[in-house]
């Protein structure tokens, strides 16, 4: 053993210790597999390559007192915003204060927010268009099982309120009759008829929101379904990429999103999975497919079981899915995230298993973006929110997960540096983002907001007022 790796060993023995006493409820051979010094010691590394870089900071005249803090991660971290606290305002009545409650709580630990756009729910009868409430007297909403979500005017002035870039989710979902067709879509005469229907309604959905997102999902879950039915286009997938990418900027960034079956899948036959070579011939053919959508979700107790006990979903098996689909050279965005709090081990067992999978990820070279769904238990599918999945209680109060992610994104893996005296240059190390930097000059204070990326300049050159 190498004193490198024994300072790691006693350095995370020590970290057991503590975690066994905050994780009571976790399962000693979950806790083995995550806490195995050699697993840490590849993903500090990982956090340390992947995510900072070196800066300098140049000044033209001497200044004192320089300080530059993070204000937003360049990595997108991000939620559900289609079921946030805004959206069931209408019906729920939810008080002001909660409301900004949940918007502090959002704020403090995400940067970006999904808001769907799904073609029952924006289109629910043919000619007419629900973007919000303000129009359902006009329009008959007695089919769809829960009104009060998926409505993106009221999701995407949530996002804006709360300075959260946006995806859209999702503008092709042909297999899914329950949550993306249109009723009406199933009266047409043949496929050709609801392509064109489809296409209408993504070009209206671009034409309203192109100006204020630029990342989409286009196609979600589309190869471990079966089509059942007359609706569903030949060879969509491609279809929907090649429409998007004709009425889109080349700036904006397409995606297509899969099922949680996918990690299974992929780490049992790698490029042969379903998935994989689902995209691999879409993007043979030209489709602009700009980053990988992976699920997951934890909706069984026997899954849950398995994850306890280290039989599934441990680090190497999530590793090697993304080390696959790395080799598609597009970025992976872990899209939607349910880990439960309802089964065995609770809300200590759903912390410990969400903060070490974030670590993981956060620290793959091929990540850019991870996506928690439902913020707040109460609030998911009506099949699924007995999961309690959330990162709130029902009544906005964190769990312990919430306070696990609060305690990586908005401190571990913050940058706050201080020079003091005078100088005309600093050199740092700092996570990627939006900086805000405040320095002394002749007595009075300024600041200045600076991005420092990956692929930035690592040498800023600041004019002094």
């Amino acid at each position: 053993m190498t004193v490198k790796n024994s300072i790691y060993t006693c350095f995370w023995g020590l970290c057991a210790l503590i975690s066994a006493a905050a994780y009571a409820q976790v399962p000693q051979a979950l806790r083995d597999v995550w806490e195995n010094p050699d697993l840490r010691e590849k993903i500090d590394a990982g956090i340390k390559a992947n995510r900072m870089g070196m800066f300098t900071i140049e000044f033209d005249k001497p200044v004192e007192n320089v300080k530059v803090d993070l204000q937003r991660h360049e990595f997108l971290f991000g939620f559900y915003a289609s079921r946030a606290a805004c959206d069931g305002v209408v019906y729920q009545k939810f008080t002001p204060e909660q409301i900004a409650e949940f918007s502090r709580l959002t704020k403090n630990i995400f940067n970006y927010g999904t808001f769907a756009c799904v073609w029952k729910r924006v289109n629910p009868e043919k000619g007419k268009m629900r973007w919000n409430y303000d129009n359902d007297a006009e329009i008959d909403v007695s089919k769809d099982k829960n009104p009060t979500v998926n409505l993106p005017d009221i999701a995407v002035d949530f996002c804006k309120k709360n300075d959260l870039t946006m995806k859209a989710h999702c503008l092709s979902w042909m297999i899914n009759r329950e949550h993306f067709v249109p009723e009406w879509a199933f009266e047409l005469k043949d496929r050709k008829e609801v392509e064109i229907e489809l296409e209408r309604n993504i070009k209206r959905i671009v034409d309203r929101y192109a100006d204020q997102v630029h990342i989409w999902d286009v196609v979600n879950e589309s190869s471990y379904v079966l089509p059942r039915d007359k609706v569903n286009i030949d060879d969509y997938i491609f279809k929907a990429f090649k429409y998007a990418q004709t009425i889109l900027p080349p700036s904006h960034i397409l995606i297509i999103n899969e099922l949680t079956t996918v990690w299974g899948d992929t780490a049992k036959y790698g490029k042969l999975s379903r998935f994989y070579k689902n995209c691999q011939d879409i993007i043979s053919r030209g489709a602009k497919v700009d980053a990988i959508g992976l699920q997951f979700h934890i909706f069984s107790r026997k899954l849950w079981n398995e994850i306890l006990s280290a039989k599934q979903y441990t680090p190497s098996m999530l590793e090697k899915v993304l080390d696959c689909y790395q080799q598609l050279g597009r970025p992976v965005h872990i899209t939607e995230i349910t880990v439960p709090s309802a089964f065995e081990g609770g809300e200590e067992a759903q912390a410990y298993y969400a903060e070490n999978l974030y670590q993981l990820w956060f620290s793959h070279p091929s990540v850019e973006a991870i996506t928690w769904w439902n913020m707040r238990d109460g609030q998911a599918a009506p099949s699924e929110t007995n999961l309690l999945g959330g990162l709130l209680r029902s009544d906005f109060k964190p769990k312990p997960i919430y306070k696990a992610l609060e305690n990586l994104i908005a401190k571990k893996w913050h940058t706050t540096k201080s020079f003091e005296g005078t100088r005309k240059n600093v050199t740092f190390s700092a996570f990627y983002g939006r900086y805000n930097v405040t320095y002394m000059r002749d007595g009075k204070e300024y600041s200045t907001s600076i991005m420092l990326g990956k692929n930035t300049d690592k040498l800023k050159k600041i004019e002094v007022k």
